[in-house]
């Protein structure tokens, strides 16, 4: 693999894990640490979580937190609630659902019906919760 070709780094990453390699989408990931298509992306989750199945649970709060921003990244956002949850900051966790349903539900009709699939997603998981 070229070092430099982060589109193939990415897949790899999300590859190794959902095949469970968490070690090598650790690897895969840590070369991407400065690419900024990667910083916010569907594959720094993987590696999140990658890394919190080798039990690296600092490093996957980092990655988690980093994408943790405010009226965006909702579903990387509820992955970070179910991290939270699985480490035993339930209440951490639940503060950050519903901080989530609280965005949703102040944004305009037409932002709300575009979020509705995750808006479901975050409901169920807080009602799971509580």
């Amino acid at each position: 693999v070229h070092k430099d070709d982060s589109a193939i780094l990415k897949k790899l990453v999300e590859s190794c894990y959902q095949i469970g390699q968490y070690e090598e989408a650790v690897q895969y990931g840590m070369q991407l640490q400065n690419d900024k298509s990667f910083l916010q992306s569907q594959e720094r989750v993987a590696l999140a979580w990658s890394c919190y199945y080798i039990h690296d649970t600092e490093t996957a709060q980092q990655h988690f937190e980093a994408m943790n921003n405010r009226f965006s990244n909702y579903e990387h956002r509820l992955d970070y609630a179910k991290f939270m949850n699985k480490i035993g900051q339930l209440e951490e966790s639940k503060t950050l659902l519903a901080e989530m349903l609280r965005e949703i539900d102040a944004m305009d009709k037409s932002e709300r019906r575009a979020k509705r699939n995750i808006h479901y997603k975050i409901q169920v998981y807080h009602q799971q919760l509580s």
